[in-house]
């Protein structure tokens, strides 16, 4: 999620720099423990690996200034 033009109440831009910065690191540190295909004897277990993966990549995503007061 990019930082909005208009920041939602009760969020500073700090916050939401924060957030990006965060992001980033969590994005560059998923890419780079992304299954890769020759390491699997099997389509199926590349498969499975890279569906674990996928779930926790989201799962752990940090969250956006204000998550807690959606609406």
């Amino acid at each position: 999620m990019k930082t909005p033009k208009v920041l939602p109440k009760g969020t500073t831009q700090e916050q939401w720099d924060q957030y990006q910065e965060d992001l980033a690191r969590h994005n560059a540190y998923y890419e780079g423990i992304m299954p890769q295909p020759h390491f699997f004897e099997t389509e199926e277990d590349y498969n499975s690996a890279m569906s674990e993966w996928n779930m926790n990549s989201h799962c752990f995503e940090p969250n956006h200034p204000g998550y807690h007061r959606a609406k």
